[in-house]
């Protein structure tokens, strides 16, 4: 759906990852809408948990694009791969963390016992 690519911001010189919608996506309006809809709900997070918030936005040729801070690291899912399934324990720490990040709505705070 996209590719992302890794930049130096030339003001801050500091590395970002670009995400861009493929161009052949581009046209495809529930595409760009997923990609929005994307920056919205990270903008959504709590950001002392989080990356900070992703700057959407749109070349002059019509590709849309994602900015945000380059984080260097592993995906979980590359993990994985190497290590097979995660330790229970490092599991349920992992998903705490990213549980942190959600606003309190999402994380059910605002309903009753």
């Amino acid at each position: 759906m996209s590719y992302v690519y890794l930049a130096r911001e030339v003001s801050t010189r500091h590395d970002v990852a670009i995400k861009v919608l493929s161009p052949k996506l581009a046209t495809d309006q529930s595409s760009v809408e997923r990609l929005r809809r994307e920056a919205r709900a990270r903008h959504a997070t709590r950001p002392s948990q989080c990356v900070p918030h992703p700057a959407p936005g749109e070349s002059e040729d019509g590709l849309i694009y994602l900015v945000m801070p380059f984080l260097k690291g592993e995906l979980l899912s590359d993990r994985e791969v190497k290590g097979g399934p995660m330790n229970l324990a490092i599991g349920i720490e992992v998903l705490r963390q990213v549980c942190a990040g959600l606003p309190s709505r999402a994380r059910g705070a605002d309903r009753a016992p």
